[in-house]
């Protein structure tokens, strides 16, 4: 869900992480996903060259850079230094709200940055406010009310009082009608929404909780549509092959929302829904999945 916005005040990147899922279909990443990987992350670093903030709206890896090597995140031990180093960094406290790996991954995080910033901020529903930009950040589920996995960030940005953009990461729809209601009461130009997990629907995540983001994101689709905002459907339901067939089966016309796609004028390809054709079509050598599954 990483993201870039620029005010005539600030240039904001929210959340500067990217992360291949380990297994899916169990199966690890195909080359054509390492290759995107390191494509976007190459243009993750070259756009945070020049932000003044960095947001972490919490501390899943594909919301963060952490502190490591690792292929799955393509990261060296020093390239969180290029994302945080010298960088504003609006972040989720770690000391509540939030599940035990989470904190652990901030607290190594944060002791590794150390003097390296310029600020850390921990921002669970306070203002941050440059010039005539105002940013509000504000605690939303990480998917249901009673989540194990805590809470995460929302961010909204106001320049001149007016809400521009909302970020909503890992809302799961959203699920939570606090979340909706809040939405609705800004009306943002622009709203960025993580989607359900539909693919993971009844598994890891309840299947009335993945129903009712449906619903919630349906109302909010709908009621912002009418309100002449835009709406920007990311990260989760992207995941699922059918997610087109699912909009429409809730009502919800695929022309009436963007993808990031379609922001940059680029085709959309759902690598990681397609892992398993991607493995069809073109089988990796025996030596790339040795190597992928550290063997």
């Amino acid at each position: 869900m990483a993201a870039v916005l620029k005010t005539p005040d600030v240039k904001i990147f929210f959340d500067p992480g990217l992360s291949l899922a380990p297994r899916r279909y169990g199966l690890p990443p195909h080359p054509v996903e390492m290759e995107a990987a390191s494509q976007l992350r190459e243009k993750i670093l070259l756009e945070v060259e020049d932000a003044d903030i960095v947001t972490i709206s919490h501390y899943h890896r594909d919301h963060y850079t952490p502190p490591y090597e690792s292929k799955f995140e393509h990261t060296t031990e020093n390239t969180f230094l290029e994302i945080y180093s010298g960088k504003t960094i609006l972040a989720k406290d770690y000391t509540h709200s939030i599940n035990y790996n989470q904190r652990k991954r901030a607290y190594v995080l944060f002791k590794k940055l150390s003097d390296k910033v310029k600020e850390i901020v921990f921002a669970d529903n306070r203002e941050y406010i440059i010039g005539e930009t105002r940013i509000e950040a504000f605690l939303s589920p990480h998917g249901a009310e009673d989540s194990k996995l805590g809470w995460v960030l929302g961010f909204l940005v106001k320049v001149y009082n007016k809400p521009v953009v909302m970020y909503l990461p890992d809302v799961q729809g959203p699920i939570s009608q606090n979340v909706l209601k809040k939405v609705l009461e800004i009306k943002p130009h622009l709203l960025v929404v993580g989607g359900p997990p539909t693919y993971l629907s009844g598994t890891k995540v309840k299947q009335k909780d993945v129903l009712k983001g449906l619903q919630n994101l349906k109302t909010l689709v709908h009621e912002l549509k009418r309100e002449g905002r835009q709406i920007v459907i990311s990260h989760h339901l992207l995941r699922d092959k059918e997610w087109t067939e699912i909009l429409s089966q809730y009502g919800i016309e695929e022309s009436n929302v963007k993808l990031y796609s379609d922001i940059l004028n680029k085709k959309f390809t759902g690598l990681e829904a397609y892992r398993d054709i991607l493995y069809e079509v073109e089988k990796p050598s025996s030596k790339y999945l040795q190597w992928i599954q550290g063997k």
